[in-house]
C-alpha cells in the first residue's frame, strides 16, 4: 500500500525530531545529534589536601551546535574515597551558565591521618576531612547531555575549630570544683581557617555523673567521648543575638550534685572539636551552698577592700564633712555564678531587715546601683552598707563603721607640727647623725616660727611609733613632714602606703591635707615612699621613671588599669598619691638604690646616671614661680650646698648630707615613649643643677657615661613644686602644699630658713620672721 505524499512529510518531521533535530546529509541522509563535550581545565593545586572551600573552572564544545549550559553535583565519599552507586545515587544534578565556581564541601571526618595530634601531647591543632568528587557535564542547544562526564576526586581539609570555657576561670583544680547552684557558663570559640576567625555552630552538655572524677581518671577514661548525640543540645549560631551562642545559665540544680558540662564547636564545613580536654571544654563541678561571691569596695581615700562573707567590717576614723564616694562591683564567676543585683544604705540599723529605713535602694543591677556618694558627716559614728546577691541567693556584704572626728577650729590649732620620719638605730654614729640633724632644724625653726616648742611640736614616728595618727596632726595649722629612707621602710610608708597595687589603704595624711592643715612634704625618695611595693620582683624593684597615669600593669612599669561601676576603664594610677595631692604626674631619682631606670643596660657596666655625674649640687628657683609670686622675691633664693659649692670638690664630698636618692618630678629624661598630661594644678618651685653641667665639661669628659653628653639630661628637672590640689578645700582658702625632692637640711642654712619662712608667713599665715 502506498503511503500518500503528505503523510511521509509528516512521517519525516517526526523522525527527525525524535532524533534530536538531526541535520541531513546532501543526499537527504538524517545525520544523528552529536552530544557535547566537557572538560574541567583548572582544579586546586593539591587535591589530595586541599581546604573546604574548593574553587574549579571547566569549558564544554558542542561539534553541530553549541553547549546552552552546564550540569554539576559534587558526592561525599566518605572514608574509603572511593565513587560508588550509594555516593551518587541521590545526588542531584545543579544547573549553571557560568564556566567556574567555588563550593563549599563538607570536611566533618576527624583524624586526618596526616597531622592528627594526640590531646593530650598537644598542641590542639587537628585537621578534618573528607573525599569527594566533582562531576561536570555540558548540555548542548538540542538538549543533549555529554554521557561521559568530567570527573575530579579530591580530599578536603579544614581545621577543626576550638572552643574554651572561659567563665568561669579556669582553675588549676585536679577534681570537681565546687559551684553555684545556678550555673552559668561562657565561652570562648576560635576557627582558624574561617573568614571571620570564629565558628559557625556550638553546642553544649551538662551530664550528672554519680561520683567525682578526678584529672587522672577523665584523661584516662575519656568518659564524654560515650555519652550519646541525645544527650547533647542543639547547635546554636555562634553569632546569635545577645550573646546566646556564647553564654549560657542553666536551671537551678539539686545540692551535691556532680556535673560535667562540655562545649563544642562546628565550622562551616561540617567539623567538630574533637577533644574532650579537662579544664579547656570541659569542667567538672559539684553543686554546693558555700561559694559567696567576692565584693570589692572602693573609696578614693580609705582605699580598696574585698569582702567574701556576710559579716564583712572595716572600721575608720574620718573628718567631719569629708565626701565619701564608694565603688563597688562583685565577681561570682570563679564558681559559675552571676551577680544579678546589689543595694546599699546609709546608717542602716538592722542589715538583715530588708525594709530598714536605711537602704537607701531596693535590690536592682546597674551602675546606680554600684556606686553611692558623695556622701558626708557633721558628727556621730554612722556607718555605710553594700550588698552583692548571685543567682543561686545567696548575699555578701561589706559594712563600714565610722567615727566621725570634729575639725579642729583653726583658732585653737597650734601652728606647725615637724614630722621627722627616717628610720634610725641606736648605734653612735646614728645618735651622732640624729642630734646633728635636729639642730639644723631647731636653727631653721626655734625662734622663728613664734610658738613652734621643740620638745611638743616634734613628732619622730621612730622613737614616739604610735603619735603619727590623724588626731595629733588635727590639732595644727601646718605640717612638715620630712623623711630620709630609700627602701620604703619610712613609718608613712608602713601605715598609709598600699600594700599591693590593688589594695591601697586609708591615708589620712591626704584627708589632712584636703581638709585641715598644710603641707611641706620633703626628703630624698619622699613621695616614692608613699606608693606601694612592687608586687613582683623580691626585693621590690620599681623601674624609673614611675608614671601614673598609664596603663601599663604590674612587672610593666605601672599600676594597672580598674573598672569602675558603670564598666568603664581607668588608669589605677591615678588614685595614688602623690598624683593626687601633689599632681604629680611622674616621679624619677637621680639615682635609685636598688631599682632600675628604664633601658638602663646595667648588665656592661653602663649606667645612665651616677651621683658622680647626674647628681645635684644645687636647687635653683624657677623663673616662673618668681613670675607666679611677686612676695617670694628676694625671700625665696637659689639653694646652694651647706659645704663645698665647686662641683668638683662636691663630688668627692662625704658625710651625713651626701646627696643620693633625690626626687624629680612631671619630666620623662628616658626613652620610654609615654605622653604626660601635666596639670594646672602645680607649678615647679625648684629646679636642680646637675653635677654634670656647663661647670663641668672638663670632668664630664673623663669620668660620665655617655661621653658625648657634655651636660646631664638631670640638669634643670624640677625636683620642687608647688600644688594646689586641695586649695579650695581648705580652711585656709587659697593656700598650697609644697613637695621638696630633697633633703633641706644638706643645703646652706641660711637660704633654706629664708625659704621655709616664706612659705610659713606668706602662704600659710603662720607668724614667723
Amino acid at each position: 500500500m502506498m503511503t500518500k505524499p503528505w503523510i511521509a512529510g509528516v512521517l519525516a518531521v517526526l523522525a527527525a525530531a525524535a532524533l534530536g533535530c538531526a541535520s541531513t546529509t546532501p543526499d537527504g541522509d538524517l545525520v544523528p545529534n552529536s552530544p557535547p563535550d566537557s572538560r574541567v581545565t583548572a582544579v586546586p593545586p593539591v587535591l589530595g589536601q586541599t581546604n573546604f572551600t574548593v574553587h574549579f573552572f571547566w569549558t564544554g564544545s558542542d561539534l553541530d551546535g553549541e553547549v546552552s549550559y552546564f550540569e554539576w553535583r559534587i558526592s561525599n565519599n566518605g572514608r574509603d574515597g572511593h565513587v560508588d552507586v550509594a555516593d551518587t545515587s541521590s545526588l542531584a544534578w545543579h544547573r549553571t551558565a557560568v564556566t567556574d565556581s567555588s563550593f563549599v564541601v563538607k570536611a566533618d571526618i576527624d583524624s586526618f591521618n596526616v597531622d592528627v595530634n594526640d590531646p593530650r601531647q598537644g598542641p590542639r591543632d587537628y585537621r578534618a576531612w573528607d573525599t569527594h568528587t566533582f562531576f561536570l557535564r555540558a548540555v548542548d542547544n538540542d538538549g543533549a547531555r555529554d554521557p561521559t562526564p568530567a570527573t575530579v576526586s579530591f580530599t578536603a581539609t579544614t581545621l577543626t575549630p576550638t572552643i574554651e570555657i572561659n567563665v568561669p576561670p579556669a582553675q588549676t583544680v585536679t577534681a570537681c570544683q565546687l559551684s553555684a547552684r545556678v550555673l552559668t557558663f561562657g565561652w570562648l570559640g576560635k576557627d582558624p581557617d574561617s573568614e571571620n576567625l570564629e565558628p559557625e555552630f556550638v553546642r553544649y552538655l551538662l551530664y550528672p555523673t554519680d561520683h567525682c572524677w578526678t584529672k587522672t581518671q577523665f584523661d584516662r577514661e575519656n568518659p564524654l567521648a560515650q555519652v550519646p548525640e541525645s544527650a547533647w543540645g542543639p547547635w546554636l549560631r555562634y553569632d546569635a543575638p545577645q550573646d546566646s551562642g556564647k553564654t549560657i545559665t542553666l536551671a537551678r540544680q539539686a545540692l551535691l550534685q556532680n556535673f560535667f558540662f562540655a562545649v563544642q564547636a562546628q565550622d562551616g564545613a561540617g567539623a567538630v572539636t574533637p577533644t574532650f580536654e579537662w579544664g579547656v571544654n570541659v569542667r567538672h563541678v559539684q553543686i554546693s551552698d558555700t561559694q559567696k561571691p567576692v565584693l570589692t569596695v572602693t573609696e578614693k581615700f580609705l582605699g580598696s577592700f574585698q569582702f567574701s562573707s556576710a559579716n564583712g567590717l572595716q572600721l575608720f576614723e574620718i573628718v567631719s564633712g569629708q565626701p565619701l564616694r564608694f565603688e563597688w562591683r562583685a565577681d561570682a564567676s570563679q564558681y559559675a555564678g552571676v551577680i544579678d543585683a546589689y543595694r546599699f544604705g546609709w546608717e542602716v540599723q538592722d542589715v538583715n531587715d530588708p525594709n530598714d529605713p536605711g537602704w537607701a535602694v531596693g535590690w536592682g543591677e546597674g551602675p546606680l546601683f554600684r556606686r553611692a556618694g558623695p556622701k558626708s558627716f557633721s558628727q556621730g559614728t554612722p556607718n555605710f552598707v553594700v550588698q552583692a546577691r548571685d543567682n543561686s541567693g545567696t548575699i555578701v556584704r561589706g559594712i563600714f563603721q565610722f567615727d566621725v572626728i570634729q575639725i579642729a577650729q583653726r583658732q585653737n590649732q597650734r601652728d606647725l607640727l615637724l614630722v621627722e620620719d627616717w628610720p634610725h638605730t641606736e648605734t653612735q654614729p646614728e645618735i651622732a647623725r640624729h642630734r646633728e640633724w635636729k639642730q639644723r632644724w631647731d636653727n631653721l625653726l626655734v625662734g622663728r616660727v613664734s610658738n613652734f616648742d621643740p620638745g611638743a611640736d616634734r613628732l619622730d614616728t621612730h622613737v614616739e611609733t604610735g603619735g603619727f595618727v590623724f588626731r595629733r596632726l588635727n590639732n595644727y595649722k601646718s605640717v612638715i613632714y620630712f623623711s630620709s629612707g630609700a627602701n620604703h621602710n619610712t613609718q608613712f610608708h608602713l601605715a598609709l602606703a598600699p600594700i599591693t597595687t590593688l589594695l591601697p589603704r586609708y591615708n589620712w595624711f591626704e584627708v589632712y591635707q584636703a581638709r585641715v592643715g598644710n603641707v611641706l612634704m620633703c626628703g630624698p625618695q619622699s613621695a616614692f615612699n608613699t606608693i606601694e611595693y612592687e608586687p613582683v620582683a623580691t626585693p621590690p624593684q620599681w623601674v624609673y621613671p614611675i608614671i601614673f597615669n598609664v596603663s601599663d600593669g604590674p612587672g610593666q612599669d605601672g599600676f594597672g588599669q580598674e573598672t569602675a561601676a558603670d564598666g568603664s576603664k581607668f588608669n589605677r594610677g591615678t588614685l595614688r598619691y602623690p598624683y593626687t595631692g601633689f599632681c604629680v604626674e611622674l616621679i624619677d631619682v637621680i639615682r635609685p638604690a636598688p631599682q632600675q631606670i628604664y633601658n638602663e643596660d646595667s648588665g656592661i657596666g653602663k649606667q645612665l646616671r651616677t651621683l658622680n655625674c647626674d647628681g645635684i649640687y644645687k636647687a635653683v628657683v624657677d623663673p616662673q614661680f618668681l613670675a607666679s609670686y611677686p612676695s617670694a622675691n628676694g625671700e625665696v633664693v637659689d639653694l646652694l650646698s651647706g659645704a663645698d659649692r665647686s662641683c668638683q670638690n662636691f663630688i668627692n664630698r662625704k658625710g651625713d648630707f651626701q646627696f643620693e636618692h633625690e626626687e624629680f618630678y612631671n619630666v620623662n629624661t628616658t626613652s620610654r615613649d609615654v605622653a604626660l598630661n601635666l596639670r594646672d594644678c602645680q607649678q615647679t618651685m625648684y629646679r636642680m643643677r646637675a653635677r654634670r653641667d656647663e661647670g663641668c665639661v672638663a670632668f664630664a669628659d673623663t669620668n660620665c657615661y655617655p661621653k658625648h653628653l657634655l651636660k646631664s639630661k638631670l640638669d634643670l628637672a624640677p625636683i620642687g613644686i608647688v600644688s594646689t590640689a586641695y586649695a579650695l578645700s581648705k580652711p585656709l582658702a587659697g593656700s598650697e602644699d609644697f613637695l621638696w625632692g630633697f633633703h633641706p637640711l644638706a643645703f646652706d642654712q641660711a637660704t633654706v630658713r629664708s625659704s621655709l619662712l616664706w612659705i610659713l608667713r606668706e602662704r600659710w599665715q603662720i607668724p614667723a620672721q
